[in-house]
């Protein structure tokens, strides 16, 4: 018989399986039936993970570049692009995430906020279950097609395992594994993997920890080495462009004081931080946490190292970290800290003879506060699919089938995906170059985007003009607008650039035939080329 526990868990699941499906169901009604992500960035991994099929790494042929925050995604993704998922091998990635982290959590409540054969305390968990789901963006997150559902769930299970471990047992195996596999995901994890050894060696699991420093080293050793082999940082280049405190430290051009450039970055995303609703409830989070350890708990050494390890966590993210962009890169800090206060409080949550009723009460006010922005992600999510279906998926569709020649984009994405043209990256996630220019003094200036484009010998540009405040160089000619609604996208209208002027009817007579082509709610705004 399955016990209660089992079905909880079970309930979470489904739960999480039926509003993704909806979810998916009504995207694919704003795309025409086709799979369309909320965001450009899974296509990176799969144009990485393409070229991983092929013997390569990044996102042209036979050209090394690292666009990837992670490291052990574009190869699940190749994995599955190998077994003929396609398009799908995003989605079902991250919904395997979603599933995973839905079935931890309900274990993890379960367990430390139910006491024994009380009604009220199962009354609690089915109240709390649904908001703590949509707290960590559970439904929005897998449409995103990112890393981030699975980097969640193995930060749970590192917390999980860090008030598990005990000295007088053996190491669960999914502990280790979940240890190791915490930074290959995001590098975010190393905040907390850190942590998880030393509780290894403290619990003298010395054989364990052996094996994750030795297995976790010579993964990210080898993958740093193939950059330094291949002219790249120790770190890829999409990891620095998103976070300026990391590239000072890495290779970043700065000032003449790179202590003072350093300390001065990490200060700018500490306050930007705070800016930002989550970094102020990470604060809270960790006050919280440090409340419950003043107070006598059983297993305090599990209790210390919970509490310690998560607060690390969420102080190296305040510090370093990024935030926001479809509610996706704080979402694991988010998971960890539920997590962690759930553990560090259960005798609070079993506690049903005192105020009860309020202690739900404020359970599901402070859940369901958490979940609104991400609540609202899930309803923006099928026209953030249809804006990346307008605006991303018909460029490459323009340079594709109508124009392909080699081509420069500063998003980039599904212009790459599936191409076996050269795309040309202008603002560094896919090219060291572009990023050490956005560090250097002109920065992206015109200078800089001829030199790239000459280089490469791109015959045109599709730009956010406006990420660019010098301007683009003047020879350029601009020949269209493709105008789009704007959810998910940077800006609404991407500007279109012939570079190679000899190919100026060649360029209208594509367009001629690409715009009628267009989804309803896109369309061009054409220009004739004038004298430079």
């Amino acid at each position: 018989m399955i016990g209660q526990q089992r079905i909880y868990q079970i309930a979470a699941v489904l739960i999480t399986l039926a509003g993704l499906a909806v979810l998916v169901a009504v995207s694919l009604g704003r795309t025409g039936g086709m799979l369309v992500y909320t965001i450009d960035d899974p296509y990176i991994h799969l144009a990485v993970a393409e070229n991983i099929l092929r013997g390569g790494y990044g996102v042209n042929a036979g050209a090394f570049s690292a666009p990837s925050s992670s490291i052990l995604y574009p190869f699940v993704l190749a994995g599955l692009l190998a077994l003929g998922a396609g398009d799908w091998a995003p989605l079902i990635a991250a919904g395997a995430g979603s599933l995973l982290t839905a079935w931890l959590l309900a274990g993890i409540v379960w367990r430390m906020a139910v006491a024994p054969h009380s009604r009220r305390s199962v009354a609690f968990a089915a109240v709390v279950l649904v908001p703590l789901l949509l707290a960590v963006n559970i439904l929005a997150l897998p449409l995103t097609g990112m890393e981030h559902t699975l980097h969640m769930a193995a930060s749970i299970a590192v917390v999980i395992g860090l008030y598990e471990t005990r000295r007088d047992a053996p190491v669960h195996p999914g502990f280790l594994i979940a240890v190791i596999l915490v930074p290959l995901l995001r590098y975010e994890g190393l905040a907390l993997a850190i942590p998880a050894i030393l509780a290894l060696l403290w619990h003298r699991k010395f054989a364990a920890a052996a094996i994750v420093v030795g297995v976790l080293g010579a993964a990210l050793g080898a993958f740093s080495y193939m950059l330094i082999l291949n002219g790249q940082p120790f770190l890829p280049s999409s990891v620095m462009v998103k976070s300026p405190a990391l590239s000072s430290v890495v290779g970043a051009q700065v000032n003449a004081s790179p202590l003072l450039d350093i300390l001065s970055r990490f200060g700018d995303n500490l306050n930007r931080s705070f800016d930002s609703r989550y970094g102020t409830i990470f604060g809270v989070g960790i006050a919280l946490m440090a409340l419950a350890l003043s107070v006598r708990g059983p297993n305090t050494a599990g209790r210390v190292f919970v509490g310690f390890s998560v607060s690390l966590a969420l102080m190296a993210h305040n510090l370093i970290g990024h935030f926001d962009w479809f509610d996706r890169y704080e979402i694991y800090a988010m998971a960890m800290m539920f997590t962690a206060l759930v553990i560090l409080w259960s005798e609070f949550w079993r506690d049903t003879r005192h105020r009860f009723f309020f202690k739900t009460l404020g359970a599901v006010i402070f859940l369901t506060l958490l979940a609104v922005d991400y609540s609202i992600s899930v309803f923006k999510s099928p026209e953030a699919s249809r804006n990346v279906y307008q605006q991303q998926y018909q460029m490459h569709r323009f340079a594709t089938e109508y124009f392909p020649q080699t081509v420069a984009v500063n998003d980039l994405g599904y212009v790459a995906y599936r191409n076996e043209g050269f795309v040309l990256d202008l603002w560094g996630l896919g090219s060291e170059e572009a990023r050490m220019a956005s560090t250097a003094r002109g920065g992206r200036s015109p200078d800089f985007m001829r030199a790239m484009t000459t280089a490469k010998d791109a015959k045109y540009a599709m730009i956010y003009e406006r990420w660019y405040k010098g301007g683009v160089p003047p020879e350029w000619c601009r020949v269209a607008t493709l105008n789009t609604i704007k959810i998910s996208v940077a800006y609404g209208d991407v500007q279109l650039f012939l570079i190679d002027r000899a190919q100026e009817a060649q360029m209208q007579a594509a367009l001629d035939a690409f715009a009628p082509t267009l989804p309803e709610g896109a369309f061009l705004d054409r220009f004739t080329c004038q004298p430079p």
